[in-house]
């Protein structure tokens, strides 16, 4: 195979691989469960400057809260920090937590971003976006296919049809080898979202059981204190 075909295919092999990335950091950024990456488009302002938001602090995940734990490098920070995380993700719930470190008079602070629960109107926003993420990433991808089987075509005008062949069927496996991987990505994407949307309704409904238990027993009080004495005959 001819060397610019080969570079051709590996430039096809890179811009595919970069639209999967993309695709997937796209996904993460529909918070359902705490990710760090999705704070990474966060750009925190402090006197005069922007700083990414891992330059200024630290991120952690607090798994039994469904949240992230970010710890500034510096108190003057929480205010800047919680007003980036602010205009990237308004669906966090932020709240200032302290920690007590031993050995150590001072607290310390931090932010706690509490990921939404996938209630009714959250699960159709979140499929809505993985549709909308994965139509675009279904047309960079097509776009890819036509433009560098082209180039491949042009590049191999005249040569012999094996050559031909092979470089159709190099196209076609890196085109399938990175639609698995979107594939991959969208489908634990919407379990993920139906997971946590089947959490919600279990929750929903043990409330609303345990505050029709709550009104029967208040009913069944009122009852009693409503019945009236008998007098011995």
């Amino acid at each position: 195979m001819k060397l610019d075909v080969k570079l051709q295919l590996a430039e096809y092999d890179k811009v595919l691989s970069g639209y999967t990335v993309l695709f997937v950091f796209r996904l993460m950024n529909l918070c359902v469960k705490p990710e760090p990456a999705a704070l990474l488009p966060v750009v925190v302002e402090f006197n005069g400057k922007e700083k990414k938001i891992e330059e200024v602090s630290q991120v952690g995940i607090k798994e039994d809260e469904n949240a992230l734990d970010v710890y500034p490098i510096h108190d003057d920070l929480i205010v800047p920090i919680g007003k980036a995380v602010l205009d990237v993700h308004p669906e966090f719930r932020q709240e200032l937590e302290t920690l007590k470190i031993e050995g150590q008079e001072k607290e310390l602070k931090f932010i706690r971003l509490f990921m939404p629960e996938v209630n009714d109107d959250r699960k159709k926003a979140l499929e809505d976006g993985v549709k909308a993420f994965r139509d675009a990433a279904s047309a960079q991808m097509d776009a890819a296919k036509v433009k560098y089987t082209a180039l491949v075509e042009k590049s191999l005008y005249q040569c012999p049809k094996e050559d031909v062949e092979e470089a159709h069927n190099r196209l076609d496996e890196l085109t399938d080898q990175y639609t698995k991987h979107v594939d991959k990505a969208e489908e634990d994407k919407k379990k993920e979202i139906a997971d946590a949307y089947q959490l919600w309704l279990t929750k929903k409904d043990e409330k609303q059981k345990e505050q029709q238990e709550q009104q029967a027993a208040e009913g069944d009080g009122v009852k009693s204190s409503m019945k009236m004495p008998q007098d011995n005959a």
